[in-house]
């Protein structure tokens, strides 16, 4: 019940509070993720503003916080977040926090580029969607493995640009033939993986394969690791 969500968000903060959390950021992190995947992202706001501000920066920690800003709409609260993060990430850290920086560090850049793009959505403004575009770009290009979670925003965005210019698809078609050929094969090899049906999905529309892309998305919005936040992603990406 809601109450109940938010009775153990007061609990969780209060024990943040007395100190009694430095030896569990782990939950806190494992906390902050799953109420942003079930949607409660006030909640979330409310867990990761307490940790950082008593306890200190956490790489994970202000992930989450970003991710709830964002879906907050407190844009520029999150691009603080975020900057901060990057900045933190240039800088020489202690080893075993190294790993946890480069892990989530295509993260905060990822989400810099869905601020963007919100920001591209909310204010209908050219700018935010070519800074989009070239946030998500330089990712997907700039990682010999092709992150398919950047590839993709590419090619919605690269759809949005087309439609308001009245051009043909020709721009990101190439992006969305990779991205389909690359998520369809991980997918055989690991069904486990809900938003590799999603981007399959999402992939096969931009190419106008509709039946094939109504397809992967029944095969997600079925998947039984398909989380709310998951499925307000993709509607997200449709408008």
């Amino acid at each position: 019940a809601p109450w109940e969500f938010g009775e153990a968000v007061v609990a969780l903060c209060r024990r943040i509070r007395s100190g009694a959390a430095k030896t569990v950021v782990e939950a806190v992190r494992l906390a902050a993720n799953a109420l942003n995947k079930g949607r409660w992202f006030e909640h979330s706001r409310q867990v990761c503003c307490e940790w950082l501000d008593v306890m200190g920066f956490d790489f994970v920690v202000s992930k989450h916080y970003a991710q709830a800003l964002i879906n907050l709409g407190r844009l520029d609260d999150a691009e603080r977040v975020l900057v901060g993060a990057l900045n933190r990430a240039a800088l020489p850290v202690l080893d075993g926090i190294d790993a946890i920086r480069d892990k989530e560090l295509p993260e905060f850049k990822g989400l810099l580029g869905r601020l963007y793009k919100q920001r591209a959505v909310l204010f209908a403004d050219r700018k935010w969607l070519n800074k989009a575009i070239e946030q998500y770009q330089s990712q997907y290009m700039g990682d010999p493995k092709r992150p398919y979670w950047h590839g993709i925003n590419v090619v919605a965005l690269m759809a949005r640009v087309a439609r308001e210019d009245d051009a043909d698809a020709t721009s990101y078609a190439a992006y969305a033939e990779q991205i389909l050929a690359d998520v369809t094969r991980k997918f055989r090899a690991n069904p486990a993986d809900p938003w590799l049906a999603a981007t399959a999905s999402e992939a096969s529309l931009a190419l106008a394969e509709f039946d094939q892309a109504e397809l992967w998305l029944y095969r997600f919005m079925h998947h039984p690791k398909a989380q709310p936040f998951d499925l307000d992603s993709y509607a997200r990406q449709l408008e």
